[in-house]
């Protein structure tokens, strides 16, 4: 989007937000009121639908929106809600919207958007002039106008698909297992199509390489400034490239993955298949049994024996430790590197060298006197 149309849009889109926020807040209100704190038969609650939320908000309090615009934001809405209770009956974590917003999507529909002299108009309030967009393409059915995850406005288009559909060469099974190093395991009855996703994970891993180098940077600029005062443009800048790798990395991971699903549906196609069969992820990691991280903390105690007798090996929290001092000459570690009543055989003693980094010694046998 060009620059010179951001401050437009930033009003555009912070009228949609707080039209958002007005229909957000007016449901769940609603909602609250009537149903009442404490369960009563007698009392029904009440969901308001889409239609009486636009006969309700047919214009944004600024009035910068077009009437179609204060639509689909109610619609938007409506569809989130719809959304989270499909999702609730198979995953219980997931949430109804339940914050407000300062700023939301625009969108105009077909009767407020006009093609004229390479010029895109959208219809806007009646308070405020149509926007006007350079455009080189069809005219586009629906429009869509919000912000991207590495900053910026972005125009979204749709238009109507008018492209043959694909007949079935045959009636054909096939079943796709799908996975990490193999994006997709298909076997159609005849044979096995394996297809990679090994660059997809490595262009993954290094983008956490790079994302944990801007992280390290990050952390050493100061991010706490007064009320009223900007950070510094270092800071600024760093996480401006932050925000463009995770974009970029997300398009790039998007792009192969439509170019594989393409090629996994012309395989099929050729190989005489009418119906997919794909397997369930979706609680995949609720079956996995993670094991609890040990806390080293608290060991047990433990009893060995060398040679015959018995030696009592206290636990790390019931050892005695050397006091932490900061004055050159202070033993290093956490216990005293003389005592080695409880230091097992072939174990690793830390040896303390005054003021300076200590080292490692290894010991083979018990005897402390080697």
């Amino acid at each position: 989007m060009p620059s010179i149309l951001k401050p437009r849009l930033d009003e555009l889109s912070a009228a949609s937000g707080a039209l958002y926020s007005q229909v957000f807040t007016t449901f769940w209100r609603t909602l609250r009121r009537s149903a009442g704190k404490r369960k009563d038969h007698r009392r029904q609650a009440v969901f308001l639908s889409s239609g009486t939320l636009q006969k309700l908000f047919p214009k944004d309090p600024a009035g910068l929106l077009h009437s179609n615009s204060c639509d689909a934001v109610v619609d938007a809405f409506i569809a989130s809600m719809d959304s989270a209770r499909t999702r609730k009956k198979t995953d219980p974590k997931a949430r109804f919207p339940r914050r407000r917003k300062r700023f939301f999507k625009v969108t105009f529909k077909s009767s407020a958007i006009r093609v004229r002299d390479g010029q895109l108009i959208l219809s806007t309030g009646d308070r405020a002039h149509p926007l006007v967009i350079p455009w080189a393409f069809d005219l586009p059915v629906n429009v869509e106008i919000g912000w991207r995850a590495c900053g910026g406005y972005e125009l979204r288009a749709m238009y109507v698909d008018t492209r043959p559909v694909q007949t079935p060469l045959g009636d054909g099974v096939a079943g796709i297992d799908i996975g990490e190093a193999r994006i997709a395991a298909v076997y159609d009855g005849q044979g096995v199509h394996l297809h990679s996703g090994r660059l997809i994970r490595a262009r993954n891993h290094s983008a956490n390489k790079h994302q944990a180098k801007l992280d390290a940077r990050i952390a050493r600029k100061k991010n706490g400034r007064p009320p009223g005062q900007r950070s510094s443009k270092r800071l600024r800048r760093l996480q401006r490239a932050q925000r463009t790798l995770r974009d970029r990395i997300k398009r790039q991971n998007r792009d192969q993955l439509r170019k594989q699903a393409r090629q996994v549906v012309s395989t099929l196609h050729e190989s005489r298949v009418q119906t997919i069969a794909v397997g369930d992820l979706g609680d995949t990691r609720n079956r996995i049994d993670y094991v609890p991280r040990p806390d080293v903390r608290s060991v047990p105690d433990r009893t060995e024996s060398t040679g015959g007798g018995s030696s009592d090996c206290r636990s790390s929290s019931s050892m005695q430790r050397s006091p932490r001092r900061h004055a050159h000459g202070r033993d290093s570690g956490a216990n005293h590197a003389g005592d080695t009543s409880c230091r097992p055989v072939g174990s690793t003693a830390w040896i303390g060298t005054g003021g300076r980094r200590g080292e490692y010694q290894s010991e083979v046998s018990g005897d402390p006197g080697r």
